[in-house]
């Protein structure tokens, strides 16, 4: 998986920062929140640090333990919106030069369905005399021996 643009790890970060402060202001410990989040107390360590995601299900738990109003359920919708743009983001960018290789591929082709010399498609104009020279080159070939063994 790619990393993770700066400004979303920052925004995990400070949610992280957030659970701590309404952690301590309810008078919990991280053992005690694990117990009400349903998990360790090492991934509260983890996600007090940014370095840990939890699902909608935690941070709505979490929310209730630390008494904050909705407001640590309202940051990782934030978070999880910001994650969802970047995404889309990248899947645009992806696409763009997807489409843009394809597009180089839309060249003319031969009747045998290879892609025909950029050379090709700009003909130069024959005058008579060339005309006349590559009849005379069909006719010398026509009238030689090489290449028709039997």
């Amino acid at each position: 998986m790619a990393r993770e643009p700066e400004a979303i790890v920052e925004l995990r970060r400070a949610l992280g920062e957030r659970l701590a402060i309404f952690r301590r202001a309810a008078e919990l410990t991280q053992g005690q929140l694990a117990r009400a989040t349903i998990c360790d107390r090492t991934n509260i360590v983890h996600i007090e640090k940014g370095r840990n995601r939890g699902d909608e299900g935690f941070w709505s738990r979490a929310d209730e333990a630390c008494n904050a109003g909705g407001a640590l359920l309202a940051a990782f919708h934030e978070l999880e919106a910001a994650k969802a743009e970047h995404e889309h983001d990248v899947r645009v960018r992806e696409l763009d030069d997807v489409r843009a290789r394809v597009d180089q591929f839309r060249t003319p082709t031969t009747t045998a369905g290879l892609v025909a010399p950029s050379s090709w498609l700009a003909m130069p104009q024959l005058d008579e005399s060339d005309e006349q020279d590559a009849l005379e080159l069909v006719r010398r070939v026509g009238a030689s021996d090489v290449g028709d063994e039997r």
